[in-house]
């Protein structure tokens, strides 16, 4: 039930953020009472890397609070070693500059996005199933 809810938040949040992508240099001129210069594609990836991260944070959590540290752990271990070289590729090679960087942050949260839903629904379901069969014994 909790995770339902926190995936609604969540939700919300992420329709916010891709509300922002397109009125971004609006509410920013207003804001400031200028346009901002800033290259092309960085908002909607700087955008990407928030809705990345709201996803892996909630998954992340309940995995935590369920004790499974290690198994995240290396996938977070690999996810540091491939920046760099992925940043590098594309920024310079690619000539993203910029917006390359925050795109490799970006695609990396995306792979943790993808694992960690089937970990920790994996883990929810084995827990769900031990706690079924200890009622049963009882």
């Amino acid at each position: 039930q909790a995770m339902k809810k926190i995936r609604y938040v969540a939700g919300v949040f992420i329709v916010m953020f891709i509300g922002i992508v397109f009125f971004y240099k609006d509410f920013s001129r207003i804001w400031l009472g200028r346009d901002l210069d800033y290259p092309s594609g960085l908002i909607g990836v700087t955008c990407a890397f928030y809705i990345m991260q709201i996803i892996n944070l909630i998954f992340v959590q309940f995995y935590y609070g369920m004790g499974e540290i290690k198994s995240y752990m290396w996938l977070t271990v690999l996810q540091a070693i491939a920046i760099v070289p992925l940043a590098k590729f594309l920024s310079l090679n690619l000539g993203l500059g910029v917006a390359g960087v925050k795109l490799s942050s970006t695609v990396l949260l995306l792979i943790s996005g993808i694992v960690l839903p089937f970990l920790t629904y994996g883990k929810i379901n084995e827990l769900e199933k031990r706690y079924i069969e200890s009622n049963r014994k009882e």
